[in-house]
């Protein structure tokens, strides 16, 4: 069975065939983590912003009241929102792993998967302990200083 048109022989032709006959094997305990992982992810990194009240638009000192009076909540999205990245990272991981299987070790979407896939998760990273930092900050100071 193709799913994509490709020249015989080339390397689309053996990947949309073996993508074909991997559609009718069952779903593994490792693809079925990873399906489970990639939906956490966004339920746990994009659900907590229905959380958050809206953010003030006036000025230093109302962003810094605005932390002060939502610390609670901004730290619990932070919280959250660091819980996603491992839920990420078994996400990228079962996907890497199909796409080797399908491509081969070398395969181009493999790595490029696993290499945006992996700055994602760093910058996530940064941005959740930057946000997180700010909130305690900024709830500690109360000062419009320190946004």
């Amino acid at each position: 069975m193709r799913l994509l048109p490709g020249p015989t022989g080339s390397n689309l032709s053996l990947v949309t065939t073996q993508l074909g006959a991997s559609l009718h094997r069952p779903v593994g305990p490792v693809n079925l983590v990873a399906g489970i992982s990639g939906i956490a992810f966004v339920v746990l990194y994009a659900g907590p912003l229905a959380l958050l009240p809206p953010s003030p638009t006036t000025g230093p000192a109302d962003v810094a009241a605005y932390y002060e009076h939502n610390q609670r909540v901004l730290e619990l999205v932070q919280v959250l929102r660091a819980l996603a990245i491992p839920a990420f990272f078994l996400f990228l991981a079962g996907l890497v792993s199909i796409l080797r299987r399908l491509e081969g070790a070398t395969g181009s979407l493999t790595i490029a998967a696993a290499a945006s896939g992996g700055a994602l998760m760093a910058i996530a990273s940064v941005s959740v302990a930057m946000r997180w930092s700010i909130t305690l900050d900024a709830a500690k100071l109360a000062s419009p200083l320190a946004v």
